[in-house]
């Protein structure tokens, strides 16, 4: 009798606890069909705990202009409002896999230092790795359209180069200017032409100083890596 009256509790108990389960499992959102994030998601993320204004993530607005070089550089120029000097992106170790110049148009950007993002009006989004770092992480959440992984992240600003300075142009090396960009390691290099990073360095930055411009450069980093981070003053 004693055992009838236990297994009757049991089956009340659990017939009072079945809906606030199901309910439970009816409300949980599933993780499988989340919605990517936005690009001022992915800026703020990046910028968690990144105490330093020189190492974070920016997010930039304007029209943009993709353009690959033979050296498998692909060139980002960017367009700000009403400014006359382009925002200069360089992915080292990719090229586009179609167009070797689109018009993207008014797109957002997010810098990731290690990983770059690119949205256009119509959604479309273009992204850029140097491999597995906080940047790469941080975007990995999204489905581009277009994707690139390669060496090196670089980004110039303040500067006075566009798109036509580098048409025919076969590397980024034929242009003579402030650079920040990765290079590969080879025997007896001479690392005092660098004005920041040089052997060792997986990134390193010059800021802008009146007409100069300033830029900055990821490259991929380990114990394989044949790349090292140099930036120039012009």
């Amino acid at each position: 009798m004693k055992a009838i009256k236990i297994i009757v509790f049991v089956l009340l108990v659990l017939n009072m606890v079945a809906p606030i389960f199901q309910s439970c499992i009816k409300d949980t959102p599933k993780t499988d069909n989340q919605v990517p994030p936005t690009l001022e998601q992915l800026v703020n993320t990046y910028n968690t705990g990144v105490t330093l204004e020189h190492e974070k993530a920016i997010l930039l607005e304007g029209d943009m202009t993709i353009m690959t070089l033979p050296s498998k550089e692909v060139l980002f120029f960017l367009k700000r409002g009403t400014q006359s000097s382009y925002d200069i992106f360089l992915g080292q170790g990719t090229e586009l896999s179609s167009a070797v110049q689109k018009e993207l148009g008014k797109v957002k950007v997010a810098y990731l230092r290690e990983a770059m993002a690119v949205q256009t009006e119509d959604g479309n989004i273009y992204t850029f790795t140097i491999g597995e770092r906080k940047g790469h992480e941080v975007i990995q959440k999204l489905s581009p359209a277009w994707t690139g992984k390669g060496y090196g992240l670089a980004y110039s600003y303040n500067g006075n180069l566009s798109p036509k300075d580098f048409k025919g142009l076969s590397s980024t090396n034929e242009i003579r200017a402030s650079t920040c960009k990765c290079r590969r390691q080879e025997p007896n290099t001479d690392w005092s032409d660098c004005d920041s990073g040089g052997e060792g360095a997986s990134s390193c930055s010059i800021g802008a100083s009146g007409t100069d411009p300033g830029c900055s450069v990821s490259c991929a980093s380990n114990s394989y890596s044949t790349y090292y981070a140099c930036c120039q003053n012009g």
